[in-house]
């Protein structure tokens, strides 16, 4: 289990998608590109963030299980 590995392809997809996002803003400007924008990009970084953190404790935990 690589969850160094994990944790920065989880970052790169997300930093991807996130430009691709932006690239699709720049052409859909209206109310429901607003609302999508709130319902699944603002929860997918908001989650994304949380699972770095909770990713990060995870490999803490790991290295002092592998050093024990």
């Amino acid at each position: 289990m690589n969850i160094g590995a994990n944790k920065a392809r989880l970052r790169s997809i997300t930093r991807d998608l996130l430009v691709e996002w932006r690239n699709t803003r720049e052409t859909w400007r209206d109310g429901k590109a607003q609302q999508f924008e709130r319902d699944y990009i603002d929860e997918l970084t908001t989650g994304t963030e949380q699972s770095m953190a909770v990713i990060a404790k995870l490999e803490e935990i790991v290295h002092h299980i592998r050093k024990d």
